[in-house]
């Protein structure tokens, strides 16, 4: 579904660069994203433990919009 959302933003003229989707491990991956200052928004779908983490490391920025979803 990410992906396909992905190629929809392409079709729909977004600028490059305005929307990516990164598959990884939320511990590394999200908590990496969620510390990055040049990554504006997070959106996660995981468990609780990542979304904590998440959470964790987005409370240490407060500039930083984040998305969490529990699946």
């Amino acid at each position: 579904t990410s992906i396909y959302i992905a190629a929809l933003s392409q079709e729909a003229g977004f600028p490059p660069g305005v929307f990516y989707v990164l598959p990884g491990y939320g511990p590394t991956a999200g908590v990496a994203l969620t510390h990055h200052m040049e990554v504006d928004i997070v959106s996660f779908t995981g468990s609780t433990e990542v979304v904590k983490l998440i959470q964790q490391a987005a409370g240490k920025i407060y500039t930083k919009r984040i998305t969490l979803e529990m699946g």
